[in-house]
């Protein structure tokens, strides 16, 4: 998700489209591109566009992304969950909301059978019931958010929340394998 913080966006040009982010300044972060962003291809076509820029600085964290442009002092790009609490906030907004990538679904791969580790069983045992809350509590703080009027996620829930997969199911499919057939998707989150 693009995001800036609205005091930001009210004394700079304004985002309607991807080709208007190079007038303003970009927070980077190191791996979500540091001199351009991707967006999908327009409809019919199959090339992804992309936006060429020189960034005001660029970050190597979360957090100093997230800061910075909570400060004002630019845009930057970062997952829904990284900013949910600030768009609930009405410290950040989301620009050009239509043109992201579809949501991706949150995986958690371990081996199965005789290379299955009891370590790693334990921590996917621990770690899904308590994402899918996470997740699913953030949709909803969206969702309410939006019933009350207030719109500073301007639909940003979309890829919050995924539902998780029962265990050996992805998508209501078997899990595929790889070519050694040893590691397998137990969770979709």
């Amino acid at each position: 998700m693009v995001a800036a913080s609205p005091r930001y966006l009210s004394t700079h040009p304004k985002i309607e489209q991807v080709a208007d982010l190079v007038k303003h300044k970009i927070i980077a972060m190191t791996h979500f591109g540091t001199d351009s962003w991707s967006f999908p291809p327009v409809k019919g076509s199959s090339i992804p566009r992309t936006v060429q820029f020189s960034p005001r600085f660029v970050v190597n964290s979360v957090r100093g992304a997230v800061a910075s442009a909570v400060e004002g002092r630019g845009v930057t790009r970062l997952f829904s969950y990284h900013i949910a609490e600030q768009l609930s906030q009405g410290k950040l907004q989301i620009v050009l909301e239509h043109e992201e990538h579809a949501a991706v679904p949150m995986h958690l791969i371990s081996p199965q059978g005789r290379l299955a580790v009891p370590k790693v069983r334990a921590f996917v045992d621990f770690a899904v019931p308590r994402l899918r809350a996470h997740f699913s509590r953030l949709a909803s703080d969206v969702g309410r958010q939006q019933q009350r009027g207030i719109q500073p996620c301007c639909g940003a829930s979309r890829d919050i929340g995924h539902v998780a997969g029962m265990k050996g199911k992805l998508n209501g499919r078997k899990p595929e394998r790889n070519r050694d057939n040893q590691y397998a998707v137990d969770k979709v989150l």
